[in-house]
């Protein structure tokens, strides 16, 4: 026998035992429900290898650490809300009209005392 082929034997052979002498039979195996959140992180694999070695079918779980290294943020989109511009718009009504009343009671004469 070759080096390849010995050892392709021996391979063979711990197989075998292995599924003699099994342990444990797994039976099922946990459904657990998890979220992602794909609208403000790019990066995710799906199970699978990208479909060579099978279906596309799920995001890669979190109990796998890896699945977390090629996440990036998603760049966030330019805020289209007014109510920044609207608040300044009121702060400075505000203080235009302080200010003009402020005037007009300074410039006021004081009332006389003679009367």
């Amino acid at each position: 026998m070759t080096g390849l082929t010995e050892r392709l034997h021996y391979i063979n052979q711990m197989q075998q035992v292995m599924y003699e002498d099994c342990l444990c039979i797994v039976t099922v195996h946990p459904y657990k429900l998890q979220a992602y959140g794909t609208d403000k992180w790019d990066g995710w694999r799906l199970t699978g290898n990208w479909g060579a070695n099978g279906p596309e079918m799920a995001f890669l779980t979190a109990a796998i650490p890896w699945a977390y290294y090629n996440l990036t943020p998603k760049e966030a989109e330019e805020e289209t809300s007014s109510l920044g511009m609207w608040v300044a718009i009121i702060v400075a009504a505000v203080v235009v009209v302080g200010l003009v009343v402020w005037l007009v009671m300074r410039r006021r004469p004081a009332p006389s005392m003679e009367e």
